[in-house]
């Protein structure tokens, strides 16, 4: 898809092994690898794409949408008890919020870099998040946290064969 669309990219798929949480007597290998993800969005491309291994990029997938700020999927109507607990967890947002896929992210260079340095600031200063998915629950703290620095994607960007009720 990339090489289709004549994309300058770079595949990351190594992990530097740093526990960035550490918690007792749990294997964080995959959620910490989830959470440095982040840090290779602040990068020199005008656009940065991040697609979870589960996601299928069709051969008839259109090019990258325009990107403003930090781009998901949103799936409140999907997550409905994820989305739920989130609420509890975070009060403060009220009903109104939004809950996204970290599936899937899009952002322009500006929102990069500051998505990435949110995620860096909240490891180097050990702020958890109030729920289990570290990585999702951080995104939709962003995603809630700065509704002027988000969008929200087409759900068809959000496409995983065998779960997803779309093509």
């Amino acid at each position: 898809w990339a090489a289709r669309n004549d994309y300058d990219y770079q595949l990351v798929n190594t992990y530097s092994g740093h526990d960035f949480f550490p918690t007792d007597g749990i294997d964080n290998a995959g959620r910490n690898y989830a959470l440095e993800r982040f840090f290779h969005f602040n990068s020199h491309h005008s656009v940065t794409v991040y697609l979870d291994l589960d996601v299928y990029v069709s051969k008839e997938a259109p090019p990258i949408p325009e990107v403003a700020g930090v781009m998901a999927v949103d799936v409140s109507n999907d997550y409905v008890q994820t989305r739920q607990k989130f609420i509890e967890n975070y009060p403060e947002y009220g009903e109104k919020v939004r809950y996204v896929n970290s599936g899937v992210l899009m952002a322009d260079r500006e929102g990069a870099a500051h998505l990435s340095d949110y995620f860096r600031n909240r490891v180097d200063q050990k702020i958890y998040p109030r729920g289990f998915q570290m990585d999702e629950t951080m995104l939709n703290e962003y995603f809630n946290r700065y509704p002027d620095k988000v969008g929200y994607l087409d759900p068809r960007w959000n496409f995983c064969p065998g779960l997803s009720s779309e093509n």
